[in-house]
């Protein structure tokens, strides 16, 4: 049956096939009909392209709103943020997609082709996401951590110890001794999946949830021959009170702690009690973990050292991409979506159904059944590159997230470490530790043939005076701005620094910095100014130990125990230090007091030495003959008078202030309120 020429959905030809079917007619005399027979295009579509109705990069439909050059920067820079970790949503694109039209129109003097206030239309918005085959879709958390701790050096080296590990020992084509070993939690309180409501409701139904926040972690290993040993099921605070056991996974083995995670006791107890007892006991074996506290204790090394278990662990914050049992192809995801699975079909038999300690083995050896077979086990060995060894089968996107424009400051991870104190100066204190090492290149020998005895310690460079002038100036910059905010608890603006396209000491100016995202070509020059590349990561440029992997061999432990013993022994000698300083600050303030109080004795006995005296030298008062208090007081007062005008005007501030003194306990005797 033929079709309706009409119904056709009419095709897009390149512009480059265009041009040369046009260059051909012209250059050999073609006629129309004889070029669309020659490359397959209509003869009426190349009329129209030879006759200029239609433009050779026409397209079909209505134009588009945005040129190409603006839809294709908006594009890249959406792909420049995915690549980052930082991907951006709906709004946002409309957003971007309105600066760029903007400054594109701007920097071409030609007049916006939709209203900049409110963006383009959602018609755009859907014909842009189809043209450049976007979808929106939930984004995969990744942790900061991991994301700065990975690159490709740091999965070279994990790739290259363990080769190294699995030649040593002969482990190259023996997948049944490589095992790999962690730990994953369940909630015993999953959330539901969507559900049915209707719209005459006011809001969400609800659902009746038990309340419970307690979580039970199941550690779990697997060799590459995807082979599994029996689980350890922890639980959180005690132990259920049933028998819970009966219905668990076979040779299970079970504990309890106070968090519910996993603690360096329990582990060392599975490691005795499950993995020696299970694993193949063709020997040495190889264990792949993480770098967790629990794994790597003494006791842990020596049980593993004394029988034949060699223990390799993986990068700090990379075992999202290496650990194969929790990678994205492990087995762990399809084990958490089948609990859930599993828990939502008994809630619909059972609607008041709720997950406990006792019914948890139950539930969880059907999950483990089903979900932890052989095939998602070496799946997740060889998505990993584990076993087979392959490092092309990780996922290349998470290592070249640090590797993108502008996420580095163009210094190697090891001068990023070596240079731990640059890293803390203000930019004009690194311009002139730059200048610093441009003069110490140029430096003159000195006339008796020795150079200049003056060593910075951080570099071990030997300095001019001029320089070791300007880094004191720029200390004591340093010291005078946490002075300033160590006064003050109002947040101030900091003091003018100069503008870094000119040199801070001679004036010279300098190239301004260059957008990386302009010289990697993602976007245009005009848009520098707006679409800037994602700064770097304080934390991975801080970082002073780089993540590797560790193999805790024989020699290593040895080694781990030496420093140890010199950690412990520096700490005794620390702490008996302390206690010499702590006893010598108690002698000096036992010997301050003991000066303070004999000086408090000395005084007393001096002012009582005194007062004696006073009381010698004072003079009687005359003797009242009346018996009325008044009247004895008003001529004690009279006669006090007469006598101190009969001392000289030197004494009498003295013979005042004894007068005012015995009046005092006169007066306390009578009882006389003044």
């Amino acid at each position: 049956m033929e079709t309706d020429p009409r119904s056709r959905e009419r095709k897009s030809w390149p512009p480059d096939l265009i041009s040369e079917v046009l260059r051909d007619i012209e250059d050999n005399n073609l006629s129309t009909s004889a070029a669309a027979k020659k490359y397959g295009i209509p003869r009426s579509t190349l009329v129209e392209k030879r006759s200029g109705k239609s433009a050779i990069d026409a397209t079909n439909g209505r134009p588009n709103v945005m040129t190409k050059e603006e839809e294709e920067t908006v594009k890249k820079y959406t792909e420049y943020r995915n690549q980052a970790g930082h991907p951006i949503d709906r709004t946002t694109v409309l957003s971007i997609a309105t600066a760029v039209h903007r400054k594109y129109c701007e920097a071409n003097g030609v007049e916006p082709k939709f209203d900049l206030n409110k963006g383009p239309s959602n018609n755009w918005w859907l014909s842009f996401k189809k043209r450049q085959g976007m979808l929106l879709r939930k984004p995969d958390p990744l942790d900061r951590a991991r994301k700065d701790a990975i690159d490709e050096s740091t999965i070279n080296d994990f790739f290259t110890k363990y080769k190294a590990v699995m030649e040593k020992y002969g482990l190259t084509n023996a997948p049944h001794r490589i095992y790999n070993a962690d730990e994953t939690g369940f909630s015993l309180d999953p959330q539901k999946k969507k559900i049915v409501t209707f719209k005459s409701l006011s809001g969400a139904a609800p659902s009746v949830r038990p309340g419970s926040r307690d979580h039970i972690t199941v550690l779990e290993c697997a060799s590459a021959d995807g082979n599994a040993i029996p689980p350890l099921i922890i639980f959180s605070k005690n132990f259920p009170s049933s028998a819970y056991k009966l219905d668990g996974p076979p040779n299970a083995l079970y504990a309890s702690t106070s968090s519910g995670f996993i603690e360096a006791p329990v582990f060392l107890n599975w490691l005795k009690s499950g993995f020696h007892r299970f694993a193949s006991q063709e020997r040495p074996v190889l264990l792949l973990a993480d770098q967790h506290s629990t794994h790597i204790t003494f006791e842990v090394l020596e049980f593993a050292i004394t029988h034949d278990i060699i223990i390799l662990t993986f990068p700090p914050h990379a075992t999202h991409i290496l650990q194969p049992l929790d990678a994205k192809a492990g087995p762990f995801l399809a084990m958490k979506t089948k609990f859930t699975t599993v828990i939502h079909h008994l809630t619909v038999a059972k609607p008041n159904f709720y997950v406990t300690k006792t019914s948890f083995p139950r539930i969880y050896r059907t999950v483990r059944e089903e979900a932890l077979t052989m095939a998602a086990v070496r799946r997740g060995f060889k998505k990993t590159g584990i076993f087979p060894v392959n490092p092309d089968e990780l996922d290349r996107r998470w290592l070249k997230m640090n590797e993108l424009p502008g996420a580095t400051t163009g210094a190697t991870t090891g001068e990023i470490e070596e240079n731990i104190k640059a890293r803390d100066l203000l930019p004009v204190e690194l311009d002139v530790l730059q200048l610093a090492e441009i003069a110490a290149a140029q430096e003159p020998p000195r006339p008796d043939g020795k150079r200049n005895n003056k060593v910075r310690s951080e570099t071990g460079r030997k300095l001019l005076d001029i320089e070791e002038e300007m880094l004191q100036l720029a200390e004591a910059e340093v010291a005078a701005d946490a002075a300033a905010h160590q006064t003050t608890a109002i947040k101030k603006k900091p003091p003018p620094v100069k503008s870094q396209s000119t040199c801070p000491t001679c004036g010279a100016s300098k190239a301004p910095q260059e957008n990386a995202l302009v010289a990697s070509g993602i976007v245009p020059k005009y848009m520098a100014d707006i679409l800037t590349p994602i700064p770097p990561s304080r934390a991975r440029n801080n970082r002073r130990i780089k993540p590797r992997a560790i193999v805790f061999d024989e020699a290593y432990v040895a080694t781990l125990k030496e420093e140890a013993e010199a950690k412990e022994n520096e700490k005794m000698r620390q702490q008996e230090l302390r206690k010499v300083q702590r006893e010598e600050k108690k002698r000096k303030a036992e010997e301050e007091k003991a000066r303070k109080r004999m000086e408090r004795e000395e005084k007393k006995r001096k002012r009582e030495e005194k007062n004696t005296k006073s009381k010698k030298n004072a003079v009687q008062p005359v003797a009242s003959t009346s018996t009325c208090p008044d009247t004895e007081e008003d001529e004690g007062e009279e006669a006090e008078v007469t006598e101190g005008e009969a001392f000289p005007p030197e004494n009498r501030a003295e013979l005042e202030g004894r007068k005012r003194r015995r009046v005092k306990k006169r007066m306390d005797c009578y009882d006389y309120d003044f």
